[in-house]
């Protein structure tokens, strides 16, 4: 009976402390992906501006404009625009670089069969009704792996299919970045 009564004296005050931890720290910063609420209610309009190359490779920052405009599109929550006139908020960005390296060697050829792609970017999500930054970073990076594959049809276009990738990529994780910190 003693042996019952000190566990159960063992379990309210772990209880207790449970409780005082979860008190004392409300707002931790965890929370479940995929449930923060969006942008701020008033904002209802997001002008996605074409972002500028910086990087060695032309045109990689038209395909990421691209997919960021499909992925707020997706969502079905914004309407979305190339312009800032009539927006609530703004998106900016500039490719900074874009990184090809070999991540694993085919065996038999000697050849890279998956590389390792790495974006940077600087990113800026402006309220211009409050004005006031919402989201932003000044080197935004994506790390992702891209199999080349071993169809021979495919192959003449490698880059075109690893930009196209990265950038849906980027655009995911960027606008999960952005609309899951509200």
């Amino acid at each position: 009976m003693a042996e019952r009564a000190v566990t159960s004296l063992v379990s309210r005050w772990a209880l207790l402390g449970a409780a005082a931890t979860a008190a004392a720290f409300p707002a931790c910063g965890y929370r479940l992906a995929g449930v923060g609420s969006g942008l701020p209610g008033h904002i209802e309009i997001v002008a996605v501006l074409p972002f500028q190359n910086e990087s060695a490779f032309p045109e990689v920052e038209e395909a990421m404009t691209e997919e960021i405009i499909s992925g707020f599109n997706r969502r079905g929550r914004y309407e979305v625009q190339e312009t800032e006139e009539g927006a609530h908020a703004v998106l900016s960005g500039t490719v900074l670089s874009v990184d090809f390296a070999p991540a694993q060697l085919d065996s038999a050829s000697g050849a890279a069969s998956t590389y390792l792609i790495i974006v940077r970017a600087t990113v800026e999500l402006r309220d211009v009704v409050n004005d006031e930054v919402l989201f932003t970073s000044d080197e935004f990076t994506l790390r992702d792996e891209f199999a080349i594959g071993d169809d021979p049809d495919a192959a003449f276009d490698r880059e075109g299919l690893a930009f196209r990738r990265i950038a849906t990529s980027f655009a995911d994780s960027l606008l999960v970045a952005m609309l899951e910190g509200f």
